[in-house]
């Protein structure tokens, strides 16, 4: 086997709630009298890591002050509309192979913990994870840190990371792991394919590279 883990990320990659953030942002953006954004496809192209500069690219926040204003105002909108995000497409289905097949699963997300834990229930997948790591505050800086630590503490792991932006890709790499990026979240392909690594339309087509030996 080539992996002994599978690294999840969770929003866009376990929960299809690009929906859910446009509608939550365009809240924002309206109350600031700025354009709302018009399509999925233009809040991907714009979205990004560290979250201060999305605000900053679409006119929301210009500095740490204003951002931390900013942030408990989208969650306050972002938890109204989250409630009924689905799963993403096949992540049952590969939580099941992967589960089966005998691997350790575990979450590394820069969701707020207390959010996301809230969310892995509503969405009844928790079971199939071994460990569940977010943020400790709302404001998603970065999650490497969080990575890094996993991966010092599992020296002998050999992991894969799955998600849906370049900074999945970031967290990877610093972590030692491995990484393939999904199209249908928060980043557009053609942004994902900077990356370098393996970009899928579908989760199931990640059967393929865990296959090999």
């Amino acid at each position: 086997m080539k992996y002994t883990h599978i690294i999840w990320d969770f929003n866009g990659t376990i929960i299809d709630d690009v929906d859910a953030e446009v509608r939550s942002i365009n809240t924002l953006l309206i109350s600031k009298g700025k354009s709302p954004i018009s399509s999925k496809d233009e809040y991907r192209k714009d979205f990004g890591f560290p979250i201060i500069d999305y605000y900053r690219r679409i006119g929301l926040a210009c500095d740490d002050k204003e951002y931390a204003i900013m942030a408990p105002l989208w969650v306050e909108e972002y938890i109204k509309n989250v409630k009924d995000a689905p799963l993403c497409p096949d992540v049952k289905e590969m939580l099941e192979y992967f589960k089966d097949e005998g691997y350790t699963q575990l979450i590394i997300s820069a969701n707020e913990i207390n959010m996301l834990n809230w969310q892995l229930d509503g969405l009844g997948v928790r079971e199939y994870f071994d460990e569940i790591i977010g943020l400790g505050d709302i404001e998603a800086y970065s999650k490497i840190l969080l990575g890094v630590e996993w991966a010092k503490k599992h020296p002998d792991a050999k992991a894969l990371f799955i998600g849906d932006t370049l900074h999945d890709h970031e967290v990877a790499t610093a972590m030692g792991a491995d990484c393939v990026l999904v199209s249908s979240g928060h980043q557009l392909a053609s942004t994902l394919r900077q990356s370098g690594v393996a970009v899928v339309k579908k989760l199931t087509d990640i059967k393929t590279v865990t296959d090999q030996t």
